[in-house]
């Protein structure tokens, strides 16, 4: 046998073993693990000039992004969510809604119709391996701010007059 074809040879196998490798190592994420940020709590009022949803974490404040959207969806069935608003804000979270054994860690409801001046409601679309989304009902069309907190860890989400 050549050099040049145990050489080849050498690469093809090195080549399987490393892809047999990669399909069994475990896909890494982004966000953090379910067990370092848990929602707690949803919390909701009216003030002068906006309303306020409040997410209160255990453990750190995750990571998260906000979105403006024209419809909420379930992530598990893709079903729209029945929730009253003309617009929604949907703010993606690196957190959960359960502990690391699968215990509900937020124990309010998870879809609640508000009326508030300019929020209509909340919704928790999903929460699956440390995704969780939770959307949030406006009446109009309303400019919105986040404020990550800590000290306790939460995240206020404002909507403006």
């Amino acid at each position: 046998m050549s050099a040049r074809s145990i050489a080849t040879r050498s690469a093809a196998v090195l080549g399987t073993a490393l892809f047999a490798f990669a399909a069994l190592a475990p896909a890494a994420h982004a966000a953090p693990a379910a067990a370092d940020s848990q929602l707690t709590n949803i919390e909701w009022g009216s003030h002068p000039g906006y309303d306020r949803v409040q997410l209160d974490f255990g453990g750190p404040v995750p990571a998260f992004g906000v979105t403006r959207v024209s419809e909420l969806t379930n992530c598990g069935s893709g079903k729209p969510v029945d929730l009253p608003g003309t617009e929604f804000i949907e703010v993606n979270l690196g957190a959960s809604a359960h502990d690391a054994n699968g215990h509900d860690t937020f124990p309010g409801d998870w879809q609640k119709v508000l009326n508030l001046p300019y929020v209509t409601g909340y919704a928790i679309t999903c929460d699956f391996e440390g995704d969780l989304r939770v959307g949030v009902g406006i009446r109009g069309h309303h400019a919105f701010t986040t404020s990550p907190q800590s000290n306790p860890s939460r995240i206020a989400v404002d909507i403006h007059a």
